[in-house]
């Protein structure tokens, strides 16, 4: 087994040069935990795809993703928050406290938001430069 080797032991991470104080890094690349933090929930979305329409059929995954399309288009008017409270029922996200649901809240943010009038002027190309 001398030829062959662990996929994680063929990279070897190391301080670069501009680095002398930073954390560990291989070029541009992420390391691997953070790759599969990062992709958790949509590996947890496929595997739950997958068990349903091994379960159920091919048209109870073609009606859920039918679902969630439609869950996902609701949006309220520019500068005013899109809770999708409907499509976080569906992918059962809505049971679960992040940080994103107390951290992020955009009437505690140090920016002013703009108004709905000038946001739509803006998002329509209706604003006018006064004098």
């Amino acid at each position: 087994m001398e030829g062959k080797s662990l996929p994680f032991n063929q990279q070897v991470y190391t301080k670069s040069a501009t680095e002398s104080t930073g954390p560990l890094s291989l070029g541009n690349s992420v390391h691997p935990v953070e790759h599969i933090q990062k992709n958790w929930f949509k590996n947890q979305m496929e595997m739950e795809q997958f068990a349903i329409k091994k379960i159920f059929g091919t048209q109870m995954t073609a009606r859920l993703e039918m679902e969630r399309q439609i869950l996902s288009q609701f949006q309220r008017l520019p500068s005013l928050e899109s809770s999708f409270v409907g499509l976080e029922a569906v992918l059962g996200t809505d049971e679960d406290m992040e940080f994103e649901d107390y951290l992020s809240d955009p009437r505690m943010s140090e920016k002013s938001q703009p108004s709905v009038h000038d946001a739509m002027e803006a998002k329509l190309g209706m604003s006018f430069v006064r004098l």
